[in-house]
């Protein structure tokens, strides 16, 4: 049979698959393993790939000889629901034997898929594992991504009751709570894990227990912020440019989010900055292009539909393509060398945008930097852009525009976004245990009252006070959209300290810094009983933002960062 693997690999597979493939059957011939494992493992190495097709004729010459191996089976029909052949999906899962494990992974990434909605299976299956594992996580995930946090929080509870306390399932369940709106139980949940971890979360949501920080003190500190000049404006490139100067295309995903989508953000920004502005942008949004690992559909019709993607590009001949990066390259989708033909078949000069420019994404950064005239990222701080060799250009997330403007801004604290992280769960639960007024948009709340960017931007403009978490991790912080629309909306900003949110803003001037909780809660009560102070902070960021920052200026650096100069005209750090 190994000559049988050989040449499907050397026929199949492309070159820089092939080491690794070849790696893979020796593994498996050393095993000496049946051969249905090492038509899995070759798949398995298509699919980490991204190229599914290739996955699935992969298991397909496996079915031919062992057409009832329930892992052929299992891993087929999980393709199945990625490219979107439901039926096929589940007619292969229906062939595998009832009780059999290989029925989990089907029937979980159809759950996550949403296209199957009874998961008694696999509550049943998963609950009889001891160990807590990955998909036991996705479960509970998929749960809440379905709006059923209260379904994901009860499997936890379940599991525990049998199996004992494990770390990862108190995180699931406190997310899954916090979620279904029972901040109480969540933090009796979460609390043991932060006791336990103080040292490395301290950093990113300060102590469990913070200390009491006094509102007088606060509410001096606030007095003298206002009464002290604020720092000079971020600068930005191209001041000299004309506005519409450059034809500009951005292409990007249509939407963020997994099940939970929403409109691409980013892409509204930039065409609303464009037109005030007078510039020239056109949007190509389709999640092919921005997330193709998203897209349940074979590769062939991604591949027709980034075809389409350079016909267009070939029709209307953009000077500078806008591409928002937010995604790892593999074998579906965008990649170099495709962009870098392009580009000499139509003469447009490239941009990449990176939302989130932390560490870990500096690989990727260099990777299309190579062939760009400019990176753009939202965080000055951001500790990749001194690698970008002159090319990085950071600037504000272009959120001043309608229908982000100020509205009644009297209903107190507001928190509204995602809980990807532990740690934001963790801070949340606790403010939300206080009696602070704090409201939470987050699961399938945030999704049916920010559906739309109208919609978001109403909330906002409701809020007296936007609290917006900035760590990602020890080290890090982001400078969040968040920033930007709460301060287009007339709501006063509770930022993280130490972000690079104070590059663009002052502290106590613009905006009030916290480090912990503690910090939180006494800033409320400050601004509880000082509202003038809210409104005063809140006018002079406003104020600050739209001097400096408005569409005008934003877009001339957009446009800066798509044009050949010397380093010395970036701003990079």
């Amino acid at each position: 049979m190994t000559t049988v693997f050989e040449t499907w690999l050397s026929d199949r597979f492309p070159a820089a698959a092939q080491p690794a493939g070849q790696a893979r059957i020796e593994e498996w011939r050393n095993a000496g393993a049946p051969a249905p494992l090492a038509w899995r493992s070759l798949a398995h190495l298509a699919r980490s790939g991204g190229m599914l097709d290739l996955a699935i004729d992969t298991l397909e010459r496996g079915l031919t000889e062992a057409p009832t191996d329930d892992g052929l089976l299992s891993d087929r029909a999980c393709l199945a629901t990625l490219v979107g052949d439901d039926d096929t999906a589940r007619g292969l899962t229906a062939r595998i034997a009832p009780g059999s494990p290989f029925r989990i992974s089907p029937l979980l990434t159809a759950f996550e898929a949403g296209t199957h909605d009874d998961i008694t299976e696999l509550v049943t299956a998963l609950g009889g594992r001891p160990q807590w594992d990955d998909s036991h996580d996705r479960l509970v995930k998929a749960c809440r991504q379905a709006g059923r946090a209260v379904e994901g929080a009860g499997f936890v509870a379940q599991w525990m009751g049998r199996h004992g306390i494990a770390p990862m399932a108190l995180v699931r369940a406190g997310e899954a709570l916090l979620e279904a709106g029972q901040p109480e139980a969540s933090l009796r949940m979460l609390q043991p894990i932060w006791q336990a971890n103080e040292d490395s979360l301290a950093a990113m949501i300060g102590p469990c227990r913070p200390p009491a920080t006094p509102p007088d003190a606060i509410e001096a500190r606030i007095e003298r912020g206002l009464t002290t000049p604020p720092k000079p404006p971020f600068a930005l490139p191209g001041a000299e440019t004309t506005p519409d100067s450059a034809r500009v295309l951005f292409v990007g995903a249509a939407t963020n989010g997994g099940r939970e989508v929403f409109p691409n953000d980013l892409a509204a920004h930039l065409a609303a900055t464009a037109d005030l502005a007078g510039g020239r942008l056109d949007l190509w949004l389709d999640d092919a292009a921005g997330k193709p690992l998203e897209v349940r559909a074979p590769d062939s019709a991604i591949a027709q539909r980034l075809a389409a993607l350079a016909e267009h590009i070939e029709r209307t001949r953009p000077d500078i393509v806008l591409l928002d990066c937010s995604w790892s390259p593999t074998g579906r989708g965008l990649s170099r060398d495709m962009v870098a033909g392009w580009k000499a078949r139509f003469g447009f000069r490239l941009v990449c945008m990176f939302r989130d420019a932390l560490k870990a994404a500096q690989s990727l950064m260099e990777y299309w930097a190579e062939i760009s005239e400019g990176v753009l990222v939202f965080d000055p701080h951001s500790p990749s852009l001194p690698a970008m060799g002159g090319k990085g250009v950071a600037i504000p997330v272009p959120a001043l525009h309608p229908p982000f403007a100020p509205g009644a801004n009297d209903r107190g604290l507001l928190f509204v976004g995602g809980l990807a992280q532990p740690h934001r769960v963790m801070l949340l639960a606790a403010l939300a245990d206080r009696p602070l007024g704090l409201t939470l948009l987050i699961g399938a709340e945030r999704k049916q009252r920010t559906a739309s960017p109208a919609d978001y931007a109403a909330e906002l403009a409701r809020a007296g006070i936007v609290l917006n978490l900035a760590a990602h991790d020890q080290a890090e912080r982001l400078v969040t959209g968040r920033v930007w629309e709460s301060i287009a909306c007339g709501a006063l900003l509770l930022e993280q300290d130490g972000s690079g949110t104070e590059a663009f803003f002052t502290p106590w001037h613009h905006y009030l810094p916290w480090s912990h909780a503690g910090d939180i809660e006494g800033m409320c009560r400050v601004l509880d009983r000082r509202p003038d102070l809210r409104d005063a902070i809140a006018a002079r960021a406003l104020a600050f933002a739209r001097e400096h920052y408005g569409p005008d200026k934003v877009w001339r650096a957009v446009l800066a960062a798509g044009r050949e100069r010397s380093p010395s005209n970036r701003n990079q750090s």
